[in-house]
């Protein structure tokens, strides 16, 4: 077996472990109910969620926003997953609760979706504080009655492309400073 079939089998192997952690988790422990009672269009983004290689997160249920989520957003989860499956974003967010939930209100209320750039969150995913930036939407998602029921969040890191151009900047101003 090659190195490139084995990397392909283990992240099938932790897309199926995500699948079936959200499948067989006790929804009814939640505010959401079993999964039995959710709406036909959660359980279709739900589909859509958990099959996507972009990282992708649903938020749930208002006011608790519970999470649902897939294998690309667990790795920005980092240590937080498993735990962060089906609980709530002010339980798997702490630190920037206030910022998430305001956002997520933003969108409910208005029904429009979000897109932010670069949004600096100063995250504590695996075990210390860190300098973090992400690209993500709010997509709402509605009910059959038209009222918003949950927001797909589409995030991309870029943490690591923001710091990089942090440092090439400074270099850049130490180069220019050093020549005059």
């Amino acid at each position: 077996m090659s190195l490139s079939s084995t990397c392909i089998g283990n992240t099938e192997n932790e897309e199926a472990n995500i699948i079936n952690l959200v499948y067989n988790f006790d929804w009814s422990s939640t505010s959401l109910g079993p999964m039995d009672s959710w709406e036909p269009v959660i359980k279709t983004v739900m589909g859509v969620c958990l099959r996507s290689t972009f990282p992708i997160c649903l938020h749930i249920g208002p006011p608790e926003w519970i999470l649902l989520y897939n294998k690309g957003f667990s790795d920005i989860l980092k240590t937080r997953h498993p735990f962060a499956l089906g609980k709530s974003t002010k339980e798997v967010w702490p630190e920037i609760c206030e910022i998430v939930i305001s956002q997520l209100e933003e969108v409910r209320k208005s029904g429009k979706g979000m897109f932010k750039k670069d949004e600096y969150f100063e995250l504590e995913r695996d075990g210390y504080k860190e300098e973090s930036y992400f690209n993500y939407t709010f997509s709402p998602i509605f009910k059959s009655d038209g009222t918003v029921w949950a927001i797909m969040n589409m995030a991309q890191e870029t943490t690591q492309r923001v710091l990089n151009a942090r440092r090439l900047k400074v270099l850049s101003e130490f180069g220019n400073r050093t020549s005059d």
